[in-house]
């Protein structure tokens, strides 16, 4: 039983230890990880005094206890280092883009807007299967940039068609954009669409063009007809404008 309380006892602290340390440099006690080494050290340290202080302290002056409590301390120090390095390099990594082209590095112009995001932004992309490694690697991008407020997923819209009409969903390969209460759907996901549709739905003031009508002019939402303005009206929402 005393062996036992010195180690729930050794284990307790430095749980504790770490847990507040992670909260000075996160300044947030709401963290998961913070949260996670608060609680184990307290339950260790309850279990601790659940055995005893009096044994904890007659087990401490055995050399055997002495010996075996220390090489657990180390053992747990070590392990404890080792999670807060992982911990750290989870929460600070470096995305490397190692193509020619750049081709997973967003531009200035598309960090900035979704560096100043002020609410969390949901991503969501229709594709065959659930599935588009070159659209998923761009997702990423705007994740890596602001990964506390930008999430992403791919759906397979054969899957959930609900979500399809949910979304107002009607071409394949379509990027949904959910902010607060705005949402645009980006039907040509490229950087240069998605970023104007974050323009747009996190914008505080709109862009509107008018249309006459009832002159004999073309229908801005005719699809099939040469002379539609569908083109037209679906390149400036891409743009921003209404």
């Amino acid at each position: 039983m005393g062996r036992s309380a010195s180690l729930f006892g050794l284990l307790g602290l430095v749980f504790l230890a770490f847990g507040f340390v992670a909260a000075a440099l996160l300044r947030s006690l709401a963290d998961p990880y913070v949260l996670l080494n608060l609680v184990a050290g307290s339950a260790l340290v309850l279990g601790y005094l659940a055995f005893g202080f009096e044994g904890f302290r007659a087990a401490l002056g055995a050399r055997s206890t002495r010996y075996g409590a220390s090489a657990a301390l180390y053992t747990v120090l070590f392990l404890a280092l080792a999670a807060g390095a992982n911990y750290l390099l989870y929460r600070h990594h470096h995305r490397w883009d190692l193509t020619e082209a750049g081709v997973y590095t967003l531009s200035p112009q598309s960090k900035k807007v979704v560096g100043a995001l002020g609410e969390d932004l949901e991503m969501t992309a229709f594709v065959e299967a659930g599935q588009d490694p070159q659209l998923q690697s761009l997702l990423d991008s705007y994740k890596y940039v602001n990964p506390g407020r930008v999430k992403s997923r791919l759906v397979d819209p054969d899957k959930e068609p609900a979500l399809v009409e949910q979304m107002k969903i009607t071409t394949a390969r379509s990027v949904h954009l959910q902010y607060g209460k705005e949402s645009f759907v980006v039907t040509q996901p490229t950087e240069e669409n998605i970023t104007n549709g974050l323009i747009r739905v996190a914008g505080t003031t709109k862009k509107v063009v008018y249309f006459t009508e009832g002159h004999g002019e073309a229908d801005i939402a005719d699809q099939q007809e040469p002379k539609g303005y569908a083109g037209a009206k679906l390149a400036l929402e891409q743009e921003n404008y209404e």
